[in-house]
């Protein structure tokens, strides 16, 4: 949801037609946006909740050099996906209140205070887009902040210690032991800081000798000389730096490590834990001292910790909650749209040339992606 409001901010000032359509088309039937029982949701819900959608088309087309509504969605045109999708959102803001009330689920001081802190937040980020577009505060509140916290006591409730469909620690256990790797590394550099203060590259022979210095590193960890901990403070010490080296990372390899060498993903894969072991990329300036951890050690940490657990337990589960929330929602058939109102509002509005990727790096994406397939508001 972050992303939708910096989508909003940066389409604010092609929005001019919506200021129009506010004055011109406002009446007290365009009030409201939907209805169910006794809650009336304010036509700014539907308005956050059409920008959401139209956050999320970006994410979906095709071709990110054209705009969205010049192209097709899951068969609809893009347009008409925004608008259908806004819609699905609000019945989801219902079957969610449903859910939590069926559940006997209250909000506390707590969570009262973590809806306005939620709400506070975004607002004092994007208030003048949110004014532009329509959304109140208070319609802010019930689309996005209130939502997001009821929303995940029903996933804690169902899928928490107790719950309906609780989760084992066995069971989170296996998930993550076979879907992380927790590792330490340290970088050394090939590189130098010569008379005028600047760095840098060490030549080809100057490089071989730190090679060995760097290498010497991993055969007193191995030897249990020295630890990574003590390793990674000589080599700074070394070097003068005034920054720790040493750093600790629990990435699922396959998803999460791409902003590191396919050299170090590969090793690491490779290595048994416990294992120190080095990689070296003289080209890129750099070695990397490694050292493989007990995941299952890691894993202990984690079931110790309940916010720590409720992450991972998020990222195991997260889809199926998902799903099956998104599908019990379109079941609902007692929500009564306010269309007239709805329709007066074009996605268009949203829409930013910044929202536009250059057709050349469009390609290259394309071409990126194709290649790795075959080779695998409110008044």
């Amino acid at each position: 949801m972050k992303s939708v409001t910096k989508k909003l901010v940066a389409g604010a000032a092609a929005c001019l037609c919506l200021v129009s359509a506010l004055t011109g088309c406002y009446s007290e039937d365009k009030a409201w946006s939907a209805k169910r029982g006794d809650d009336t949701a304010p036509i700014g819900v539907y308005i956050y909740y059409l920008s959401s959608a139209y956050s999320e088309a970006l994410g979906k087309v095709e071709d990110a050099s054209k705009s969205v509504f010049d192209q097709e969605i899951d068969g609809k045109d893009g347009s008409q996906w925004v608008k259908d999708r806004a819609k699905e959102s609000i019945k989801l803001m219902y079957y969610v209140d449903q859910k939590f009330e069926d559940m006997g689920l209250t909000l506390d001081e707590d969570d009262q205070n973590q809806i306005s802190s939620i709400t506070s937040s975004a607002w004092s980020y994007s208030s003048s887009a949110f004014d532009q577009y329509g959304i109140s505060q208070k319609s802010l509140e019930k689309a996005y902040s209130q939502f997001m916290v009821k929303y995940q006591k029903i996933f804690e409730a169902t899928y928490g210690k107790g719950g309906e469909k609780e989760v084992s620690d066995d069971d989170l256990r296996s998930f993550y032991e076979d879907k992380y790797t927790d590792f330490e590394y340290f970088t050394c550099s090939y590189t130098k800081t010569n008379d005028e203060g600047s760095s840098e590259a060490m030549s080809d022979e100057e490089k071989e000798e730190a090679k060995k210095q760097f290498e010497e590193y991993v055969t007193k960890i191995q030897n249990h000389d020295l630890t990574m901990s003590t390793a990674a403070e000589e080599y700074q010490e070394s070097i003068g730096s005034e920054s720790d080296l040493l750093q600790n990372q629990t990435l699922d390899l396959e998803t999460e490590a791409y902003y590191y060498p396919d050299e170090v993903v590969e090793k690491l894969k490779s290595m048994k834990e416990g294992e120190v072991s080095y990689v070296d990329l003289p080209d890129s300036n750099r070695f990397y001292v490694i050292q493989k951890n007990s995941i299952s050690e890691k894993c202990d940490e984690v079931l110790k910790d309940d916010s720590q657990r409720l992450s991972v337990l998020g990222t195991m589960k997260s889809d199926e909650f998902s799903e099956a929330m998104e599908e019990a929602a379109a079941a609902l058939d007692d929500i009564t749209f306010n269309d007239s109102a709805l329709n007066s509002y074009n996605p268009n509005m949203f829409f930013s040339e910044d929202d536009l990727v250059s057709s050349s790096a469009s390609s290259e994406s394309s071409s990126e992606s194709s290649s790795e397939s075959s080779s695998s508001e409110e008044e």
